[in-house]
């Protein structure tokens, strides 16, 4: 319940394309450590459940309860990491992104949403065996692990 391996070459990927990232905020961050193991920068975790924020705490992990759909931290941050949330108000998440920020999503229905909904765009997708591979627009084939954004 704190480190997923199977996440390990994605957030390395995303390491390794955006090596100047700083600060990060990991919407809905549950029990999960692995972006804080993998990547070089600060991670500000957020989560409703208490429980998880204690694990994350216990683990020297900045880490704070509150209600990610509506919680504005009032920082912006280089990086913004979603979990698997139903619901988020789009504004939260361009107003806490830095100029040119970067917002990861991992699945496709969250990235359709933020494609349509924010002035994000689509910049690359993580898809096994192929690593990080750069996209320009949304192709309804593609089943990625994982998805880039950047705010304009």
């Amino acid at each position: 319940m704190e480190f997923y391996e199977s996440e390990v070459p994605q957030y390395e990927a995303v390491q390794e394309y955006l090596p100047e990232i700083e600060s990060a905020y990991y919407m809905g961050a549950g029990f999960d450590t692995t972006p804080g193991k993998i990547m070089e920068t600060e991670i500000f975790h957020v989560d409703h459940h208490a429980p998880a924020v204690e694990f994350l705490q216990d683990k020297n992990l900045d880490a704070r309860v509150a209600d990610v759909t509506s919680y504005n931290p009032k920082e912006d941050f280089e990086l913004i990491i979603l979990s698997h949330l139903p619901t988020i108000e789009e504004p939260l998440i361009e107003e806490n992104l830095t100029e040119n920020g970067h917002l990861i999503c991992r699945t496709d229905s969250q990235a359709r949403k933020i494609d349509s909904d924010t002035g994000l765009d689509l910049q690359a997708v993580y898809i096994e065996d192929s690593g990080l591979v750069e996209k320009e627009f949304f192709n309804e084939e593609i089943e990625a692990e994982l998805y880039l954004f950047q705010q304009d």
